[in-house]
């Protein structure tokens, strides 16, 4: 037995890629438990609720579409192969996860040929004394694919654009490693780097995190490919070249503050935190995540992480020593840089690849996906750090059977690294499991304790999901998404418990405290859940009120949901005389067609024009003669052509001194440009529009106003020339974009009729105007006031 376990032993070593079957094969077992996993947080309003996602086909037109999404082009990738999914799988969820685990496995295996590739340089193979460069990349590979940190990456769905980026990342840097190969001859060269371009480009169209890779391949060539090349470069390049670079990005720089100002505000607006505390935060949360990756337990994992805010360097006092300590990290490896490189690349790769998400940007604090391609750097510096220790311990007690050691050390962990995996997964075995496990986790996370109260409700645990979605709702921030998940779902449990009186109370507590900071989103979803609550209650006056007004708030491509309740609520209500009448049924019609026509009805009022045209062609199919249809039909053309008119009326192309007077034209492109672009130059932008108006010829010109205001906007003045722009209004009475600022400033200075009057007469020219609802109050309020909670007639907001 023992000479067959060192036989065993000797063939391991001697062909360690038989170690990396041994733990694909392990990766494989430890996911099997995930194929009936539940969806959950984002993957919902990511690629479950997005109609845009449900192509007929995959032709061209159709690929088009996906485009629209929320992702656009930045995650094109992995939405096409949700919809793939979608198409293939009939949306049984084993499809997905299929999926992901495949990606994870190819994502191990490209892994493992990049890290070939580079230990095939000196530079490389030189940082490592004991451990032989194939048992390293093996050791490297399996404790990567193996460990419980990737569950959230791989079995969380939405997060396989995580798992595409890294998949494409590391593939572009193996083909990028062989086309610098220095045996390779010119034309397998160029076509490696063909190959790396492809990827590149399935790569920027996965996820943001792609543009760190510049970084990485300056560094893969400064320390392993040609090592110095790129420090001897820069110490050649002289002063005047330095100062021409130094003006050139302070020409260009600028040129990425507005968007990122405006995405920076908007993005700290939804946060509990500033960008100061983030950036303090993140600090301790890097090294969590170091500890996290050393010490994997299952324990210690969460999808819905709740991490104390740091508000100063000393509050709490854990931050100041974090950030010294990932100083002193830094430090290290850049000391290093020289004698252990691939010690110094490892610990580079995990800060580089940490940046975007751990830094300014307004995301959430901390998700263990996002150590996906990062913890590939951190295992790096690890194992390097391992064959230092051995060097030591081998230099200190002479000779060791280092290899046999090695493969025991390799089996043992990949082995517990795999039923960590198992117990992870575990956890996600469905929807209460893992929304119970984060409850535990981040007792006084508002979202946590929601999701599981909701988790609860679904399989009729009401009086155990009433008190912790109670909890959720003093936890949350008033009226944001997680707020209103659990007042929904609250209001739910407490009619499923008869309660009737309690739930229209606690419905109305929430709908009286919606102010103009709600989340539209959230609140959409609200109203979808208190009308699919009020139909099964059978009060469909109400519940068509409550979902008329989801409809309004919904992005068109994304309401298809919302649609069908409708609808389902509208044939209900047919069924008896009395609810017709409430409705506005048609009598003396065919269930179906009234039904539709209803909701034709409500989908103009709520400016879905799309989705009123496709019901608009079905009800002239199945008739010619319905007087209601032709109005309903006639209504849409008159509302679009309306649409087409204010659209048009207000592009600047279609300007008569736009066309004309070329001093016009080309002043105002660049006062637009600097508007947009460029505030540096904001202070000339007023002498710019001084100079298209022909020094005050124009000056009742509706853009030079509307382009003034959009200045002294940019400037952070509220100040607005009310005399200019009536006299604006005077001469051009519908040209929207000055009325709606009109309309803003007699909200402001309490002339509330001219604001009434102003508003009325935007919606008339123009009724698919993109806010059309918040002309009187914001979108929120209106919607808010405009729904009746209890029975039709008692109570009115």
């Amino acid at each position: 037995m023992a000479r067959e376990s060192y036989q065993l032993l000797d063939t391991l070593s001697n062909k360690p890629r038989y170690l990396l079957f041994f733990a694909i094969f392990l990766a494989v077992l430890s996911y099997l438990n995930t194929l009936d996993s539940p969806l959950v947080l984002d993957d919902l309003n990511s690629f479950i609720d997005s109609d845009l996602v449900y192509l007929p086909d995959f032709s061209l037109e159709s690929l088009q579409k996906l485009t629209t999404t929320r992702f656009g082009f930045s995650r094109l990738v992995p939405i096409v192969t949700f919809s793939l999914n979608h198409k293939i799988g009939q949306g049984a969820a084993s499809n997905y996860h299929l999926t992901n685990i495949a990606i994870h496995l190819l994502c191990c295996s490209v892994l493992y040929f990049f890290l070939k590739h580079l230990l095939s340089f000196p530079a490389a193979a030189r940082s490592i004394k004991c451990i032989s460069a194939q048992l390293l990349v093996v050791f490297l590979c399996g404790l990567w694919v193996l460990s419980p940190v990737q569950t959230n990456a791989v079995t969380y769905l939405v997060q396989r654009m995580t798992s595409l980026v890294t998949l494409f990342y590391i593939a572009t840097l193996l083909f990028y490693l062989r086309g610098r190969q220095p045996h390779r001859s010119t034309r397998a060269s160029y076509t490696n780097y063909f190959i790396a371009a492809l990827f590149t480009l399935l790569g920027a169209m996965s996820k943001e995190n792609f543009a760190t890779l510049p970084l990485v391949i300056l560094m893969l060539e400064e320390m392993f490919i040609s090592p110095g090349t790129i420090s001897a470069f820069i110490r050649r390049v002289r002063w005047e070249t330095w100062l021409i670079i130094i003006l050139t990005l302070l020409i260009i720089v600028p040129l990425f503050q507005a968007p990122l100002q405006g995405y920076m505000v908007d993005g700290y607006r939804a946060r509990h935190y500033n960008v100061i505390e983030r950036l303090l935060t993140e600090s301790r949360v890097v090294i969590w995540y170091m500890t996290l990756l050393l010490l994997p337990l299952p324990s210690r994992m969460n999808l819905d992480h709740d991490f104390t805010v740091s508000q100063s360097l000393f509050t709490p006092p854990t931050t100041i020593f974090s950030i010294i300590l990932l100083a002193v990290v830094f430090s290290l490896a850049w000391k290093k840089k020289q004698t252990h490189p691939l010690f110094s690349f490892g610990i580079f790769w995990f800060f580089i690849n940490l940046v975007i998400e751990s830094t300014i940007i307004p995301l959430e604090l901390v998700f263990e996906h996002r150590l996906y391609l990062p913890s590939i750097g951190f295992y790096m510096a690890l194992l390097v750090t391992f064959d230092m220790a051995l060097n030591y311990l081998k230099t200190k007690f002479g000779h060791i059977k280092l290899s046999e050691i090695l493969i025991l050390l390799m089996i043992i962990l990949f082995t517990i690294s795999s039923l960590s995996t198992t117990f992870r997964n575990n956890d996600w075995r469905d929807e209460l499991t893992i929304y119970k496990d984060c409850a535990e986790k981040s007792p006084n996370k508002a979202r946590a304790q929601a999701n599981y109260g909701l988790a609860l409700a679904r399989i009729g645990k009401d009086a155990e999901a009433i008190p912790i979605l109670e909890r959720a709702i003093a936890l949350g921030r008033p009226f944001y998404e997680s707020y209103l998940s659990a007042g929904s779902n609250l209001v739910l449990a407490l009619l499923n418990q008869g309660k009737k009186d309690e739930a229209v109370k606690k419905a109305g507590e929430i709908f009286r405290g919606i102010t103009d900071e709600t989340d539209v989103l959230g609140f959409s979803r609200f109203l979808h859940n208190l009308a699919f609550i009020y139909s099964g209650e059978k009060k469909y006056e109400l519940a068509l009120e409550a979902i008329t007004s989801s409809l309004a708030l919904r992005n068109q491509n994304e309401n298809a949901q919302s649609i069908d309740l409708a609808t389902s609520i509208l044939a209900s209500a047919y069924e008896t005389t009395d609810n017709r009448k409430k409705l506005g049924l048609a009598e003396d019609t065919a269930k179906g067609q009234a039904v539709i026509i209803k909701l034709t009805e409500i989908l103009l009022n709520t400016r879905n024009y799309i989705d009123a045209s496709k019901y608009i062609r079905i009800l002239q199919g199945s008739t010619t003669d319905d007087p209601r249809v032709n109005t309903l039909a006639q209504r849409l053309i008159s509302e679009q052509e309306k649409n087409r008119k204010a659209e048009q009326y207000y592009d600047i192309s279609k300007h008569a001194l736009f066309n004309n007077d070329s001093r016009y034209r080309y002043s105002l492109r660049a006062a637009d440009f600097i508007i947009d672009h460029y505030h540096p130059l904001l202070s000339i932008a007023d002498n710019l529009l001084n100079w298209a108006s022909r020094d005050g010829l124009y000056y009742s010109d509706p853009y030079i106003t509307l382009y003034s205001v959009r200045i002294k906007k940019a400037l952070g003045k509220n100040v607005i020339n009310f005399q200019q722009l009536e006299g604006s209004l005077e001469k051009n009475p519908d040209f929207v974009p000055l009325l709606t600022i009109a309309y803003a400033h007699h909200m402001a200075t309490g002339q509330k009729q001219k604001a009434l009057q102003t508003a009325v007469h935007i919606l008339d020219i123009f009724p698919g105007y993109n806010d059309w609802q918040p002309l009187g109050k914001s979108i929120k309020t209106l919607t808010a006031k405009s729904i009746s909670l209890g029975e039709p007639g008692e109570q009115s907001f």
